[in-house]
């Protein structure tokens, strides 16, 4: 069933565009554990598959940063937990130069 729709999809493809080059394609990988592995695109002109990849790529990158400024939240409050040793949810001057050493 999945071959068949993909053909579908294809012939509708190849029947709006005259002619299929390799600038005017291009993939999205997923996670290889996701169900669709990739998903190909095909635009009108050069010009939209490079917005597209830039506009993709810079969503990437501010995901990446998001997830590595929660990592290094969670690093920082875990060590503000551990010298928090009253649990107070502030740290004493003493917690607080055992934390720095």
């Amino acid at each position: 069933m999945e071959k068949k729709l993909k053909k579908d999809k294809l012939k509708i493809a190849q029947g709006k565009i005259s002619e299929l080059s390799a600038d005017h394609c291009f993939s999205i990988i997923f996670d290889p554990r996701a169900r669709e592995q990739s998903l190909d695109l095909v635009a009108d002109d050069p010009k939209v598959v490079l917005k597209w990849t830039r506009a993709l790529t810079k969503i990437i990158q501010a995901m990446k940063s998001v997830e590595m400024q929660k990592e290094h939240e969670c690093y920082l409050r875990s060590q503000f937990q551990s010298a928090d040793k009253k649990s107070s949810g502030y740290l004493l001057l003493h917690e607080f130069a055992e934390l720095l050493r």
